[in-house]
């Protein structure tokens, strides 16, 4: 009778979204000769609780007989944050410096013009994660090490930690040629090589690797260090589980950085499985339907099938709203209601008269209308948004979304070819939803996936509370927190400037919200008794991430909740803030770039030869996390660092880049500047094409929940075994019971009368119970819900009449032994 919960709770969306590898760079130029092949990669990381600094070392090698000029580009996981860049060539380590990105763009050209050796790291305008390295006069026969070094915050998924790494499948590794040996071989002493050290302040349970064989040493309770056997599966990005004895306990560490400030990393990880396991969820549902005319058809009769399943799966202590959108606005109720049977049996009925009817496609406004007004107090708010089409004004949509991120998450669901991917990813990702895209018309599954995410307890209306003495000068980041659901954890960050308070004091952070209506804190004291000294400024460089997202966001300090900037600052400080913060801790950012100039005897030179270079890539840019679901035909996105949907590469495009002619460099760059442009806009504009994946998923599958017997032709096994199950549940009430009718349609009608008519409703509902658990396994993801409020109904019955559950286990399981489907 117990359900296995963790079949939908216990993955993360990292795990959910790594079928495809993801791929770092590989330099290729026009013609063999000039290939730059990888010739050995090698990535360490880090982690410490719920932080990590990976490392990646790609070698290269240029086989080609001239000084060239090289640029490649490669994409990082959502919620990643470069902090450096080194290189080493004929037995030279350049370290990279960081500067304004136009004033490092200029040291870069002035040393290409001087014959010297640059190296150039930049993020793309315009396309959030991807990242451009230039490197100018490698010379020929030579071996170039690149490192990079990023920092990242881990999932935590229940009581794993999840840590996902980049791979390179080995087929595009190559030996170096003939020739001196590699000055690496300590370090590559294979083509590819992992290497991990975990450090956890609550106690190390074991780890493991879902994807890869691993070899674990423990070191004591809180460290170990993981090693990859050295068959490493091709095409799969490693991913590590770590299980902490602990999970719920706060964490908190402290560091020193490089000017003598101090930077603390708090953990707060709520835990509201008591309230998970009574169904008492405070949210407010709103189901934000597409109803142009373009939704017609099986794409129309499946949304309101899905809508079906969705009002039976709602928890009673829910409030709920049925908007539908086109040209214009359609309403079900002017404001939500509180979800019980009158409620639920009123959409029921507008559901089965919903048409699309309302022309073109106009996003804005229902949005409007949603977000303007204010959210119920202890509720969480949260949209499903089904549509099929495209908006004009997409990043109006989106920047409105973003403004509401703090109490307002929604999952979008993009059917059909025709979808504006980009927009329905955009929105889920701003607002810490997720996005599907269904190929086919059937979107029961990824919605029902996306509900189960759904109905999790929430602490809404947060806040941090910094206590202590003399604390004017510390600051928080993030400083408007979103609401926390369970399973979800948050890093909170506290700058302290070098002297500007006693650090001997106690000092707490203290997380203030609600769940419901009842007032939720947790406190924990920072530990400032054991302050970290590393060279690595690992909670250094997170912190300054974090400071520049809430800035750039517009959720920091000098923003209200809503976004607006305080009347007693303008965006030039914001700006200037996010400048400085960059430059003062070295982590990149939209205005800056790393750059490195190696200085070379010039005595005898050489001709530089400028190459056109083409990367490729297994996705379109800006639909990142992209999963082929094989059950539903959709794709899964994931939404966010914090979450971290981590990037999976299951499509492919071609990218040309712009090449730096010959001619003077100075003169032209205005040309090649706008080149580039041209071409990432071109690459931005391709990530909007189709791309179906081999297998479709039966479009005749979707089928009408009021009458399901009334196809025609031959329904297929999905079809019938849909059917069936429906057939069963429709009649489910609010509260999660069932009564008579699933026992007629069962034909065991006069079994049921055997037993007390007052116990009717207890053995019906735990018969569906079983007959979906045993029946319909396959179908698990659409009824989930269902069978939990109804078990949930159960034991409460039980629990009030003061009666053995154990006889009427019996009496469901004698009736399931008669139940053939």
């Amino acid at each position: 009778r117990n359900l296995n919960y963790e079949h939908f709770h216990g993955k993360s969306n990292i795990e959910e979204n790594m079928k495809g590898p993801m791929r770092l760079g590989e330099i290729i130029t026009g013609t063999p000769e000039e290939k730059i092949p990888l010739t050995g990669i090698f990535i360490s990381a880090k982690v410490q609780d719920l932080c990590a600094l990976v490392q990646i070392n790609q070698r290269f090698f240029n086989f080609g007989t001239e000084n060239k000029e090289i640029t490649f580009q490669f994409s990082l996981p959502k919620g990643c944050a470069l902090n450096s860049f080194t290189a080493e060539i004929m037995g030279n380590k350049i370290k990279s410096t960081i500067r304004e990105k136009q004033k490092a763009k200029d040291a870069y050209d002035d040393a290409i013009s001087s014959s010297h050796g640059a190296y150039l790291v930049e993020e793309l305008e315009g396309l959030d994660e991807m990242f451009r390295i230039s490197i100018g006069n490698l010379p020929p026969q030579e071996e170039l090490l690149i490192t990079l070094c990023y920092v990242t915050q881990l999932e935590y998924c229940l009581d794993e930690l999840h840590l996902l790494l980049p791979n390179i499948d080995t087929v595009s590794v190559q030996e170096i040629p003939a020739g001196p040996p590699s000055r690496h071989r300590e370090l590559f002493t294979s083509s590819i090589g992992f290497s991990i050290q975990v450090a956890m302040s609550n106690g190390i349970s074991n780890i493991t690797s879902p994807t890869h064989e691993v070899i674990v040493t423990s070191m004591d309770k809180n460290r170990s260090t993981v090693q990859f056997n050295r068959s490493i599966g091709l095409g799969r990005d490693p991913l590590i589980k770590i299980r902490v004895d602990k999970p719920f306990e706060p964490t908190s560490n402290a560091e020193m950085d490089s000017n003598g400030n101090i930077n603390a990393a708090v953990s707060f990880h709520p835990n509201l499985s008591v309230q998970e396991s009574s169904n008492e969820i405070y949210s407010e549902y709103v189901f934000l339907v597409d109803c142009s005319g373009s939704m017609g058809g099986s794409r129309m009769q499946s949304v309101k099938d899905v809508l079906q399943i969705l009002l039976r799966s709602l928890p009673s202590t829910c409030y709920f709203n049925i908007i539908d959108f086109g040209g214009s606005i359609r309403c079900l109720w002017e404001k939500s209601q509180l979800y019980n049977q009158n409620t639920m049996e009123e959409a029921a009925a507008s559901v089965t008269k919903k048409e699309s009817n309302l022309g073109g496609t106009n996003l804005i406004k229902p949005l409007y209308k949603i977000l303007n007004t204010p959210s119920l107090p202890g509720y969480a708010r949260q949209i499903f948004l089904l549509t099929d089409g495209e908006v004009e004004n997409s990043d109006e949509c989106v920047e409105l979304c973003k403004k509401y991120a703090k109490d307002t998450r929604i999952f979008t669901f993009g059917i059909g070819g025709e979808v504006d991917r980009t927009l329905v990813y955009k929105i889920a990702a701003e607002t810490n939803g997720e996005c599907e895209l269904i190929v086919g018309n059937d979107c029961e599954e990824p919605v029902m996936r996306q509900l189960i995410r759904a109905t999790k307890p929430a602490i809404t209306g947060l806040s941090v509370q910094l206590e202590g003495n003399n604390l004017e000068e510390a600051f928080i980041t993030p400083y408007h927190p979103p609401s926390i659901f369970n399973g979800d954890r948050v890093i909170i960050y506290t700058h302290f400037p070098k002297g500007s308070t006693d650090l001997s004091q106690r000092i707490a952070l203290k997380l203030v919200g609600k769940i419901g209506s009842v007032p939720f804190q947790q406190e924990v004291v920072l530990d400032l008794d054991h302050i970290n000294n590393s060279e690595d400024q690992l909670i250094s460089s997170l912190f300054a991430y974090s400071a520049i997202l809430d800035l750039e966001r517009k959720t920091s300090r000098f923003h209200d909740s809503l976004g607006n900037l305080l009347k007693e600052f303008d965006q030039s400080e914001i700006d200037k803030r996010v400048l400085e913060i960059s430059l003062q801790n070295g982590i990149l950012s939209k205005c800056t770039a790393f750059v490195a100039v190696e200085e070379r005897d010039n005595s005898v030179e050489r001709p530089l030869k400028h190459v056109q270079i083409v990367q490729e890539t297994k996705k379109p840019v800006m639909i990142a996390h992209l999963q082929l679901s094989d059950s539903s035909g959709g794709y899964t996105y994931g939404s966010r660092g914090g979450n971290n949907r981590h990037q999976s590469n299951s499509l492919s495009t071609r990218y040309e880049r712009y090449d730096r002619r010959d001619d003077d460099r100075r003169g032209d760059r205005s040309r090649s500047r706008s080149r580039e442009r041209e071409s990432i806009n071109e690459y931005r504009e391709s990530s909007r094409r189709v791309y179906l994946p081999k297998r479709v998923y039966d479009e005749s599958a979707s089928l009408s929940w009021s009458s399901p017997q009334k196809s025609k032709g031959t329904a297929s096994p999905t079809r019938e075994i849909k059917s069936k199950w429906r057939d069963i549940v429709q009649s489910q009430r609010a509260d999660g019971s069932f009564g008579r009718d699933p026992i007629q349609r069962l034909g065991l009608d006069e079994e049921l009368k055997k037993y007390p008519e007052n116990q009717w409703d207890l053995i019906c509902t735990l018969l569906v119970c079983l007959v979906l658990e045993s029946k319909f396994a396959e179908e698990k993801t659409s009824w989930f819900l269902m069978v939990k409020k109804a078990r949930i109904w159960a034991e409460g019955r039980l629990k009030l009449e003061g009666m053995d559950a154990k006889p009427f286990e019996s009496i469901a399981t004698a009736l399931l032994s008669q139940v053939v489907v």
